[in-house]
């Protein structure tokens, strides 16, 4: 046995003591210091730590039982249920006007299919040509079944800025100074605009964006498939990892949010099949072009994915592999630091400047996300889907560590994957509010392909370690409830979760736009509203009329500038979900600041202060006072 292996070995062994106290320690501390609702958030995590490792050190040293089924009669069937669940998918998705529990459990049901198909019979490459279609298919759903179906997905409202920015590129035909910073990386209103102008497609100029971002991420699957199998050699886990990526909340979000940064996910997982392979100088060439663009589609990008690829090459060194001819290798993280501070330096220097203040400005007053405080029993369960994932991902990374079949590269890839979850799941790294200032949380963006390796050799070694149908019975419903939880939590399905955060919805509905245009064109003041109001209007011909609302949190009291502002209230939504506006304890502010938001709910006394003006617009969705 050579000094490699004998290092993974001892980690595999480290890690099934370390990871069960590591839980109880982040039980632990919260609880001694008070914290209780952050022991209930932290059981998502604690759970699978404590259970992953003991599940593996039972079936660690039994021998893979691969049985397969050559009834191709039982294969088409699954097909056709894949097929039946899909329609049954679409035609619910048109006779209700929001998503239903029907509708999430005919696509847990669709993955269902494709898990049985994987895990049941042989793979050829004709095999996985179809299964890969099916879960492309199945990305489309999820995916489209939101920003196709809803008049005006907003994601986290970037794309009401992107919109307007596509929208001044196809009446100008130049990049002009609305552009502002994304003067820097435009590419991305330049591919939609190019696409608007050769097909003439009737989409709206939004819709249109979502349209390119489903294609672009059902391919990604595809490239996910390549990496996996070039890291691990095989068909099954390869299959399994591109189905698990289809289901990652992170894969489904930046799917339907379709802004610059969304496809840079896209470039990666291309980029990274490159340096995983024996470098020749067209794939040195290939990978230099990838590079160029992922920098000039979105430059902000770059900080996450070079330290990821750091702590690769850390991992790498730490163990002492050998490179034999990858592209993956120091003097490409050179060549990538220098590429991003050069393009920095030369053509986004304002963008660099906003970076750096990001991390120097002080971070919102509070040491903890308020709503992690107020309704921890929401937060906690939209992050069940995580519980499942990670119990796969742990299981996987240390079977292999210790398989002899896994090459080297693999193995380190696994570790990053294993260690992702610090970064990108919902945790203590999140949870402080300087962090979240950092944008930690993007981490998920580019660290899902690393947590797709370890996730989907952890749900085959679970499924073929046992003969005992109960238990690969048990394993498929884990899968099962992953996936049911993963498009119905309110990162991804804010439109109808299970249970909702104190979140704003999103996406607008038609009226709701016709209300916002109608008052800004009327309106001699400003137009005050929450937030998403607010943003809307910005990246309009009104933005100079938008003002978001305030409120005396202490008189709770609606301040305005002059008696001519409107004050436009999203009744239905707050019906719904608190609204989210400005608060102060002070005059009104001409120019308020974005970091002292609070949510303001319907039973609030706030509401009331509105009787004492006159209402100018009514609709079934929306309100304007004077």
């Amino acid at each position: 046995m050579n000094e490699r292996n004998i290092k993974f070995f001892k980690t595999e062994e480290l890690l099934i003591y370390l990871l069960p106290l590591a839980a109880f320690l982040g039980l632990a501390v919260p609880l001694i210091f008070g914290y209780h609702n952050l022991v209930l958030l932290g059981s998502y995590l604690a759970l699978p730590m404590f259970v992953a490792p003991l599940i593996y050190l039972k079936i660690k040293n039994i021998q893979f039982s691969i049985q397969q089924y050559d009834n191709k009669y039982l294969r088409y069937l699954l097909i056709c249920c894949y097929l039946f669940f899909l329609s049954v998918s679409l035609f619910l998705l048109a006779i209700h006007d929001t998503r239903t529990i029907l509708y999430y459990l005919a696509v847990t049901l669709m993955a269902v299919s494709v898990l049985l198909q994987i895990l049941l019979f042989h793979t050829s490459k004709k095999d996985a040509l179809i299964t890969l279609l099916q879960i492309m298919i199945l990305v489309l759903g999820i995916i489209w079944g939101v920003n196709l179906k809803y008049h005006y997905f907003i994601g986290r409202t970037d794309l009401f800025g992107h919109t307007w920015l596509i929208h001044n590129l196809l009446n100008d035909g130049f990049i002009g100074n609305e552009f502002e910073i994304y003067k820097a990386f435009p590419l991305w209103h330049v591919l939609c605009a190019t696409f608007i102008k050769i097909s003439g497609i009737w989409l709206p100029i939004h819709k249109t964006a979502f349209f390119l971002n489903g294609i672009i991420y059902s391919l990604m699957t595809a490239g996910i498939y390549l990496v996996l199998n070039k890291i691990l050699h095989n068909n099954k886990i390869a299959l399994l990892g591109a189905l698990l990526a289809s289901l990652n909340t992170d894969v489904i979000f930046y799917g339907m949010y379709s802004i610059p940064r969304s496809v840079v996910s896209f470039l990666e997982v291309i980029l990274i099949l490159l340096l995983v392979v024996r470098a020749t100088p067209g794939k040195i060439i290939l990978s230099v072009i990838l590079t160029l663009a992922m920098v000039v589609y979105h430059p902000a990008s770059m900080p996450f994915i070079l330290l990821l690829l750091l702590l690769l090459l850390l991992i790498h060194k730490t163990y002492s592999l050998e490179n034999r001819g990858y592209l993956l290798s120091l003097n490409y993280f050179i060549f990538a630091i220098c590429i991003t501070l050069s393009y920095w330096a030369f053509y986004a220097e304002r963008l660099f400047r906003t970076l750096i203040a990001s991390f120097v400005t002080p971070a919102p007053k509070g040491i903890l996300t308020k709503s992690i405080i107020q309704t921890p029993i929401p937060e906690f369960f939209n992050y069940l889907q995580f519980t499942p994932l990670l119990i796969f991902m742990i299981i996987g990374s240390l079977w292999i560590l210790r398989s002899e079949k896994v090459p080297g590269l693999g193995k380190i890839i696994s570790l990053l994957g294993l260690l992702s979850p610090i970064f990108t799941f919902p945790g203590p790294s999140l949870l402080l509010n300087r962090l979240a200032a950092m944008n930690l949380a993007r981490f998920g963006e580019y660290s899902f392909i690393f947590i797709c390796v370890p996730a989907a050799a952890g749900l085959y070694c679970l499924f073929y370690s046992c003969t005992n149908r109960k238990i690969k019975t048990a394993t498929i419903i884990l899968f099962a409830m992953m996936a049911f939880l993963s498009i119905s939590n309110d990162f991804t399905a804010s439109d109808k979760p299970l249970m909702k955060r104190p979140f704003y919805t999103y996406y607008l509905t038609e009226q709701e736009c016709t209300a916002f245009d109608h008052l800004a064109s009327c309106a001699s003041g400003f137009i005050m509203s929450d937030y998403v109001t607010i943003r809307y209007l910005l990246a309009s011909q009104y933005q100079t009329k938008a003002h978001i609302l305030e409120a005396n949190s202490q008189n709770m009291v609606f301040l305005r500038q002059s008696e001519q502002d409107i004050i436009l209230i999203r009744n239905e939504e707050l019906k719904k979900r608190p609204l989210l506006l400005y608060s102060c304890t002070g005059p009104f502010q001409f120019q308020p600041t974005w970091r002292t938001l609070d949510y303001y709910y319907q039973d609030m006394t706030l509401w009331s202060d509105l009787k004492k003006l006159n209402k100018i617009y009514e609709s079934d969705e929306v309100t304007g006072f004077i």
